[in-house]
């Protein structure tokens, strides 16, 4: 009995350690083909916003994930393998989830937190380069929105630093002016103030350019910074905003409180539960305005801002010529 035992138990484990193999294989092969191709994505109910037919998507090694839309908005997220065939980026509360078919040549998807599944994207192109930047001083991760679809912009450690700032001013602008739903690369105000600092000591001891470029190159990733802190301010206060809002919706006044009791009739207590569902949907409706004042608010600090970063961005390409 003993033996039969044993065996059942090495069985089972010599199942298990190889299911658990096989499993592993099958996650970093869909790993291997999602890194190597730029990937369509079109969710017909965003296509107002861009996201539509057109819009696409890259998987970066590091399991960053960088969407592009139609109108030249990105969106940053972190990506993960979960289960099979499947793949889920975006914060918890706002998750996508990607079922790849058994070719990983297509996928639908579905958003969490509505239930939206009519999704869809495939391979769009190949890419021949699947490394990622490394985020150095010498190569900053800024932006993914050079002329190769999806690729963030890796520089050579040789090129001058103010070819640098002339190169990727404006994709910095649109990662330090995006909107407050959207993620940005964590390391771009590290980048930015590397980048400043060298062209700091190129301007003193290597110039490429007249002092005064050099100057206002300065002065433009100060700018950088101090809209990315005015981003960073507007976040967390859009945040407690929209904490605060839930928590001060009311589900029930001191009337419909009133009212019920132990001799309420049927009719009457259909009547009250109709007057508290009212209620609630107000009071969500009152929440949802509270939740994107700070948002169009933000919208606005960022136009003002805009017009100050490219007027900076023009005077260095002015000081360059």
């Amino acid at each position: 009995m003993k033996s039969i035992y044993r065996a059942t138990i090495v069985s089972w484990l010599v199942l298990t350690c190889f299911a658990g193999s096989g499993f592993a294989d099958e996650n970093r092969r869909l790993e291997d083909v999602v890194a190597a191709y730029v990937w369509s994505w079109n969710n017909p109910k965003s296509a107002a916003r861009g996201w539509g037919e057109g819009a696409e998507m890259r998987f970066l090694a590091d399991h960053t994930l960088v969407q592009k839309s139609t109108k030249g908005n990105t969106a940053v997220f972190d990506w993960r393998i979960d289960g099979n065939n499947t793949i889920v980026f975006g914060p918890k509360n706002a998750e996508r989830r990607l079922v790849f078919d058994a070719s990983f040549s297509s996928y639908n998807a579905v958003e969490t937190w509505n239930g939206n599944n009519t999704i869809k994207g495939a391979r769009k192109q190949a890419l021949d380069d699947r490394s990622l930047p490394s985020g150095s001083p010498s190569s900053p991760r800024i932006s993914p929105l050079n002329a190769a679809p999806l690729a963030t912009i890796q520089t050579d450690a040789n090129q001058p630093r103010i070819e640098v700032i002339k190169d990727q001013g404006p994709n910095a602008t649109e990662w330090a002016l995006t909107p407050l739903d959207e993620a940005i690369p964590a390391d771009i105000r590290q980048n930015l103030t590397f980048l400043r600092e060298d062209l700091l000591d190129e301007g003193a001891k290597a110039a490429k350019s007249k002092p005064e470029a050099y100057k206002l190159a300065s002065d433009y990733c100060d700018k950088l910074l101090a809209a990315l802190s005015q981003r960073e301010i507007a976040r967390v206060q859009a945040g407690y905003a929209v904490a605060q809002a839930d928590a001060n919706k009311a589900t029930s006044t001191q009337a419909l409180d009133a009212r019920r009791n132990y001799q309420m009739s049927w009719p009457q207590f259909s009547r009250e539960e109709s007057q508290r569902a009212a209620l609630r949907e107000s009071e969500t409706n009152k929440a949802d305005v509270k939740k994107q004042r700070l948002k169009v608010e933000w919208a606005t600090s960022a136009e003002q801002m805009r017009r100050i970063l490219d007027n900076t961005y023009r005077q260095l390409r002015e000081a360059m010529r």
